[in-house]
């Protein structure tokens, strides 16, 4: 979506923002201040509005992972407005970050990724959520870009994934409360160094 003239140099302000002043342009021209709402138009005319995508290689490991937790049966906060909005993989258009996904929360405020920089997520929350079944062991793989990861609170049981190891930025792992199974991960313990949580209580894994 772009709103340009020939020589656009001014970045938007957020959508809302938009919005708002398209708004009052309008009421403008309806109480007789044609002139005045032409020039805030104008205005916003010279610059392009971006919409943010999200990286195409974690979106397609946000779909492995909302297909391998019954994501079709997930429980969802509400109101949907303030906790953000139900995965959806079916729509024509599918970007976590630009549609505030609820649990996902990106490197940028989404309506700042610029076109040259998709925007990559670095938080999945989704406590008590609902979330059953087994984690792929690849999952992780195109998400390096995590630092946050909360899944405290389900139904996920089976190993924890090897791909664990990828996530070489992340600081905080909450798994607890889950039925989590098998040898914890050696790999745990020193994949990365910025690790400052580690919460995988209340599970049925084993090691040391």
């Amino acid at each position: 979506v772009a709103l340009l003239r020939p020589a656009a140099v001014l970045k938007c302000p957020p959508t809302k923002s938009l919005f708002f002043f398209f708004g009052i342009a309008e009421k403008m021209v309806v109480f007789g201040t044609k002139e005045l709402a032409l020039a805030v138009l104008n205005v916003f005319s010279t610059c392009r509005l971006v919409l943010s995508a999200t990286d195409t290689s974690q979106v397609t490991a946000l779909n492995i992972l909302y297909n391998s937790t019954n994501g079709a049966s997930w429980n969802y906060f509400y109101p949907l407005s303030t906790f953000g909005s139900i995965w959806n993989f079916s729509q024509n258009v599918i970007d976590p970050c630009g549609q505030n996904w609820q649990g996902i929360a990106c490197d940028q405020d989404a309506i700042e990724c610029d076109s040259a920089t998709v925007c990559q997520v670095y938080n999945i929350s989704l406590p008590n959520h609902r979330l059953s079944g087994s984690l792929p062991a690849n999952v992780f793989d195109s998400l390096g870009s995590l630092r946050v990861i909360n899944f405290q609170y389900n139904s996920l049981f089976g190993s924890i994934p090897s791909s664990i190891d990828k996530l070489t930025m992340l600081r905080s792992l909450g798994l607890s409360y889950n039925s989590f199974s098998q040898t914890i991960p050696d790999n745990l313990f020193y994949f990365s160094s910025n690790l400052l949580n580690l919460m995988i209580n209340n599970n049925h894994l084993h090691g040391s």
